[in-house]
């Protein structure tokens, strides 16, 4: 099977958006950066306060930390609002990377007109 193809270009805006929102410049390459789920799990954290808790972002515990991080964030993140998420191999064994983008793209989208809406109705007070 051909891999899916990457979107350079999503991907770079994907990871600005992340590092604006985490305040945390990657050491390595996009896919390491996030495949863990501890920077997903911060981003999530900071649009909806303690969606993922901090012990669970920090937690090595378990037989499958990352794994159980990862699903933790892809719960949180269809419970956000996106409708059609990854699966936790798409980005823990970075299987399908592009979906992973995807997926933020829209959490991102979704957060923006959240942060609109929000700021909006502090304003017309």
């Amino acid at each position: 099977s051909v891999p899916p193809q990457r979107d350079l270009e999503l991907e770079h805006a994907v990871l600005q958006w992340i590092m604006t929102v985490v305040h945390k410049k990657p050491s390595g390459d996009y896919d390491t950066f996030i495949q863990d789920g501890s920077v997903l799990s911060r981003v999530m954290t900071s649009i909806v306060f303690n969606s993922v808790p901090m012990d669970t972002i920090e937690d090595n515990w378990g037989t499958d930390p990352v794994l159980d991080r990862i699903n933790t964030v892809i719960r949180e993140i269809r419970r956000y609002g996106v409708v059609d998420v990854f699966e936790p191999a798409d980005l823990k064994e970075l299987r399908n990377i592009p979906k992973v983008t995807k997926v933020l793209a829209q959490l991102s989208k979704l957060a923006a007109s959240d942060k609109r809406s929000l700021l909006s109705t502090t304003r017309a007070q």
